[in-house]
């Protein structure tokens, strides 16, 4: 039984509300204190060179720290982004505030999913209670902000310092597990080359990217497709709604069924967030493609991490976790600069839509080359 799972639960939500407050604040932040889209991408590819080099970092820092402290210190860090930001909007300020969050980022998530899979129950149940919740959050936080932002963009980053500063208390219930013991590697294969786990680290690379997207381009076109902040909000909780039913629909999926569930997820992914751009002047088209991506992108990291713990004996756990997170963070580094950069030749929304079938590529070919 997981016996701090009501404490978890909690701390998982306020971490997780604090967090889906970013994703609209930030680029409206960014916005109104001159920053123009190339800028924007940089930054936040900024949050995702952090929250790469925490990622690389995890399987040590798990082998030395209990996980509710590696999540204590993530809700510090989200706190600490927001806070800055209050401050000052400086190019400077904004870098580091963007450095904190992408560090509290890596820490959150393997922390509270190794938390997770260390009780009794398979891997995909005990992942997309951690999702479910943690959704519910990233939902709803847009929502708020574009609520406050209406009247200040202040009062929605004063939130998101008061939620981290709730989920830092709510770690001092947590069970203090163990830390994981390490082993060498020496003569096996690399843990992401291995059949079937290099398709869930590819996945989770997919879901990173998309993430990487709705928390900076996505809203740029819509607001260049003249939604306003509040609608906008709106969208992005309804695409993560949509995630969180499907997530929770996975919580009994077989296992057998976790890798078609997997490849399913990501041609939806791929395909709606690359129309999306060529439909953003309809409101109820935007909104369906924005959702239907959602649907397929959430998934992708709860089902690339319960394939890959499958693979692996629970001596690994930790650190096949950890993997398929760092994909995710390669991804949120990775993509938000390559479309920067790509404005030089195409449109925002052109180049949003090459994005999006680039990042689902590697998985659907390893898919294809195992399936041969």
């Amino acid at each position: 039984m997981w016996t701090d799972r009501p404490w978890a639960l909690a701390a998982i939500l306020a971490f997780t509300l604090s967090l889906g407050i970013g994703p609209l604040a930030l680029p409206l932040v960014a916005l109104a204190s001159g920053y123009d889209p190339v800028a924007i991408g940089f930054l936040t590819a900024s949050a995702a060179i952090s929250q790469f080099l925490f990622r690389l970092g995890l399987p040590w820092l798990l082998g030395r720290f209990p996980d509710r402290v590696l999540i204590a210190a993530a809700c510090l860090l989200l706190s600490a982004c927001y806070a800055l930001l209050i401050i000052t909007t400086v190019a400077p300020v904004f870098v580091l505030a963007q450095l904190c969050q992408g560090g509290g980022r890596a820490l959150f998530w393997t922390a509270s999913q190794t938390h997770a899979v260390r009780t009794p129950g398979t891997p995909v149940k005990m992942l997309a209670q951690v999702g479910v919740v943690g959704n519910l959050g990233t939902m709803m936080g847009p929502l708020l902000t574009g609520i406050l932002a209406a009247r200040s963009l202040d009062v929605a980053l004063g939130l998101g310092v008061a939620l981290g500063l709730v989920g830092f208390v709510l770690c001092a219930r947590l069970t203090q597990l163990e830390p994981y013991v390490r082993r060498s590697r020496r003569g096996e294969t690399r843990m992401w080359l291995r059949p079937g786990v290099d398709v869930a680290c590819w996945s989770a690379f997919a879901a990173g990217g998309w993430r990487a997207m709705a928390n900076s381009y996505v809203p740029v076109v819509l607001t260049n497709a003249g939604m306003a902040p509040t609608l906008i909000g709106v969208l992005l909780s309804a695409a993560d709604l949509a995630s969180t039913i499907v997530i929770w629909s996975m919580s009994r999926l077989p296992v057998e069924r976790l890798r078609t569930a997997l490849d399913v997820s990501l041609v939806v992914m791929a395909a709606s967030l690359a129309i999306l751009p060529f439909v953003a002047d309809h409101t109820i088209l935007a909104a369906v493609a924005l959702i239907a991506s959602g649907a397929g992108a959430g998934p992708l990291t709860i089902l690339g991490a319960a394939v890959a713990r499958t693979l692996v004996p629970p001596t690994d756990e930790g650190e096949a976790l950890a993997l398929v997170g760092t994909f995710r963070a390669g991804a949120m580094l990775v993509t938000p600069a390559a479309v920067a950069a790509s404005l030089a030749l195409l449109a925002v929304g052109p180049a949003l839509a090459v994005a999006a079938i680039a990042i689902a590529l590697p998985g659907t070919v390893l898919t294809l080359r195992h399936r041969s």
